[in-house]
């Protein structure tokens, strides 16, 4: 597991994986803001990133930069939340981009 500098991750938040393959891992960017109450399982924020309250990242899942996942969404397994718009739901589906 990685954690970039300058990255807030707040309370209650689990940070781990429920796998057991080989090279599983999480990263997590510089710059990032990882809201309370939130899952990260064995996935990527990139630098500048930001996951609201209570949301959920699944195993396989990339946030990348400058991309915004709300509160309470849950971002399946495999799903690329791309740079420059944000993320929605359960399941998590764009919603707009950023302005």
């Amino acid at each position: 597991m990685t954690i970039g500098k300058n990255t807030a991750i707040q309370d209650l938040t689990r940070i781990g994986t429920n796998g057991s393959q080989a090279g599983e891992k999480i990263s997590i960017g510089e710059n990032v803001y990882v809201g309370p109450n939130v899952s990260l399982d064995a996935c990527t924020l990139e630098d500048n990133s930001f996951v609201g309250m209570g949301a959920t990242v699944h195993r396989g899942a990339t946030v990348q930069s400058f991309s915004v996942v709300s509160a309470g969404a849950v971002v399946a397994a495999g799903t690329t939340v791309p740079s420059g718009q944000i993320f929605a739901g359960a399941p998590a589906k764009y919603l707009r981009d950023l302005t």
